[in-house]
């Protein structure tokens, strides 16, 4: 049987890209971009040396330098950590198992996990070009996630990472405005699969595994971005009165029962009852669910648990 595996990462802020003393424009430190296989198992700590729950200190738990959370897909997290200078790339699997690194300079945190037509994970990390120090262009490259095998680019594309997953754009006229037009990469080839300026006044909102969200008037809209299938689309909520900022807020009446005088089991069902008195408050009890603590939807995290949750009050 095999021992599932923690991977244990400093607490830091986020990084910002291109951070620095305000009023600065510090100089951009150009590295080797080339992914470097490793094949090398991570060091292991002392569990009690670490605040763990209790279902968890019986995982192996090893040590990573990673500074942001990682992105998993398919079992492989990959992560970045700062080393003042430049960012390094690790990818790691399950077992602990350190399988690639890359590094990048520092204003290249916007990397992606997705899948290619064929469903073969991918992953993709920015890199710039410099010249006189400064910032003059921004590329990607696509590598195969478990073996850093380079499938594709650099590639250039006009801008920084704009939205979640493969979705990048330039500067707008405004310094400190919006960006300039969006254009959706697919992973498979780096190649633009759409762009905004294609959309008729559409926006791109997301890409994740291959699948581009974006809106069309007051539909939203997905559809894949190897083969520019549509794969579904949903209305959203219409305007609602003159100068009304939030539309959700004019939606049909919840059905009796479910009101907000009720207390109830808002996790998931159960009966409602009325409130006593002030002291008498309703909760949700949650608790996972047994075989769904997997990591591999390409989201951030280290694993995802679905939850159920019933009525409590004191």
């Amino acid at each position: 049987m095999r021992r599932r595996t923690l991977l244990a990462t400093p607490v830091v802020g986020l990084l910002a890209a291109c951070d620095g003393e305000e009023g600065a424009d510090p100089a951009v430190v150009t590295v080797d971009p080339a992914a470097v296989q490793r094949e090398e198992p991570l060091e292991q700590i002392d569990p009690s040396s670490v605040n763990l729950p209790l279902d968890m200190a019986v995982m192996a738990v090893v040590a990573t330098d990673w500074t942001a959370a990682p992105m998993h897909l398919d079992g492989v997290l990959l992560g970045y950590g700062d080393e003042g200078e430049r960012l390094r790339y690790t990818a790691v699997d399950q077992q602990g198992t350190l399988l690639w690194e890359a590094l990048r300079p520092l204003a290249c945190t916007g990397a992606a996990l997705s899948r290619d037509r064929d469903g073969r994970a991918i992953a993709v990390l920015p890199d710039v070009s410099v010249e006189d120090g400064q910032i003059a262009a921004m590329s990607l490259t696509g590598y195969d996630l478990s073996t850093a095998e380079v499938l594709w680019g650099p590639t250039p594309v006009p801008g920084p990472q704009a939205a979640p997953g493969m979705v990048f754009a330039g500067s707008g006229d405004q310094p400190m405005g919006e960006g300039g037009p969006r254009v959706a990469i697919d992973a498979g080839t780096g190649e633009v699969a759409v762009s905004e300026e294609a959309l008729d006044g559409g926006r791109i909102l997301a890409e994740h595994l291959g699948v581009m969200l974006h809106m069309d008037g007051e539909e939203l809209v997905a559809t894949g971005t190897a083969e520019g299938t549509e794969s579904w689309r949903v209305a959203t909520p219409g305007p609602g009165p003159a100068g009304d900022p939030d539309p959700w807020r004019h939606r049909p009446r919840q059905r009796p029962g479910r009101g907000r005088g009720d207390e109830q089991d808002r996790c998931g069902g159960g009966r409602p009852r009325r409130a006593r008195s002030r002291r008498h408050r309703t909760a949700c009890g949650l608790r996972p669910r047994h075989g769904d603590d997997r990591a591999g939807d390409g989201s951030h995290g280290a694993g995802r648990q679905r939850l159920r949750g019933r009525a409590m009050a004191p």
